[in-house]
């Protein structure tokens, strides 16, 4: 049996959690990794090998909508339970959105996992926010920095940032900025990378 806690990776499926999935896999750094998303790990495009990771023994899926207080007892119960780390990568992540799907699919979402979280029993809640909460400046930000969220994303993440530290659960937040890498489809980076190759290949063609 692999050592290492047993981590539970809310919306696991996407493009930051399928990656975290696959380097706690391959790192060894964990004994158990249970994916809860709404998305079927089959439905999502995964690759050949995100696809072996998540048909090993070390991961188990979970289908479930986690904005829903109702069912998310049979997340944190699935699989044996006792998830020491929870890491919540489940939120609404469309842009020119109605208010209300961000209350619910970033607010709601993060006060009812951190609460099922404290519940639980979980050693420590990661809460993945986003930069954008951060004023604009010419300087990288810090925790000190002031805040100024700049889109509906941005202030539905820091609403959910104060839920999560309402919630009494031993959290750790983060604020990332721009993600991307492998597996990335929907995000700003790879139009950009997909546009310079695009000029690059017209012009050599001329």
């Amino acid at each position: 049996m692999a050592s290492g806690p047993r981590v539970l990776v809310l919306g696991g499926v996407g493009f930051v959690g399928r990656n975290l999935v696959s380097y706690l896999a391959k790192n060894k750094l964990a004994s158990k990794i249970t994916v809860a998303d709404k998305v079927l790990p089959a439905t999502a495009n995964l690759n050949d090998e995100e696809k072996a990771i998540f048909e090993s023994d070390l991961v188990s899926f979970k289908q479930a909508n986690l904005a829903r207080e109702a069912t998310i007892d049979a997340v944190f119960d699935h699989d044996g339970g006792n998830y020491e780390y929870v890491i919540n990568l489940a939120a609404a992540t469309k842009y020119s959105q109605v208010d209300e799907v961000y209350k619910e699919n970033i607010i709601e979402l993060s006060r009812i996992c951190a609460a099922a979280a404290k519940k639980h029993g979980a050693k420590r809640f990661i809460e993945v926010s986003t930069a954008q909460v951060y004023d604009s400046g010419k300087k990288a930000s810090d925790e000190s920095a002031k805040l100024k969220p700049w889109t509906l994303i941005a202030k539905a993440s820091l609403e959910a940032e104060k839920a999560v530290a309402e919630s009494g659960v031993p959290h750790v937040i983060v604020r990332p900025a721009i993600i991307y890498g492998k597996s990335d489809t929907q995000g700003i980076t790879p139009r950009l990378v997909t546009g310079a190759v695009y000029k690059k290949t017209v012009r050599s063609l001329l």
